[in-house]
């Protein structure tokens, strides 16, 4: 019997690249799938209801869904190391919101703002802990050190601007 985790263990370190990254991910693809269900219980609940309030909320849970899951893949990405994603997490978040927007109402400029303060957080912890830790090894350091960093500026300056035009936004 103790071949079968050995085996898992094995499995889950191919599919990842290590025990840590996956502990990163897994949660990460359960925002993911959470952010699905939402989307599809409200889509389908604007589609059967018809009227212009199901609508506003299937905005609002598209809005949210997306920022979130934004932010959950541009940090969990910083975390391991993996450059690429935080780009796409960073640069999606950003792009979803404003896309096809006409006139981008409050709710859509405050929840990028506030997602745009937790993934600058979470980049600030890193470069911290990349500076502070000697035992972190090189590739997460140079990603959390000059990545985090960047991803860092941007944050505030996102957060930033969008606070400020959020004050002038339409309610809807």
């Amino acid at each position: 019997m103790t071949r079968a985790p050995a085996v898992s263990l094995v499995v889950v370190e191919i599919v990842f690249g290590d025990r840590f990254t996956a502990t990163i991910w897994i949660p990460t693809a359960a925002v993911v799938a959470g952010a699905a269900v939402v989307l599809f219980v409200t889509g389908r609940t604007a589609h059967d209801e018809q009227t212009l309030e199901a609508a506003w909320r299937a905005h609002v849970a598209r809005i949210t869904t997306g920022v979130t899951v934004a932010v959950a893949v541009a940090s969990a990405s910083l975390v391991v190391g993996a450059s690429v994603g935080v780009a796409v997490g960073v640069l999606g978040a950003t792009a979803q919101v404003f896309r096809f927007a006409r006139s981008v109402p409050r709710i859509d400029r405050l929840t990028l703002a506030w997602g745009s303060v937790v993934t600058g957080s979470v980049a600030i912890v890193l470069v911290l802990l990349g500076v502070a830790l000697p035992d972190v090894p090189q590739h997460r350091v140079s990603v959390w050190v000059g990545g985090g960093g960047a991803v860092a500026l941007v944050s505030v300056v996102v957060a930033v601007v969008q606070f400020r035009r959020a004050a002038s936004a339409p309610r809807r």
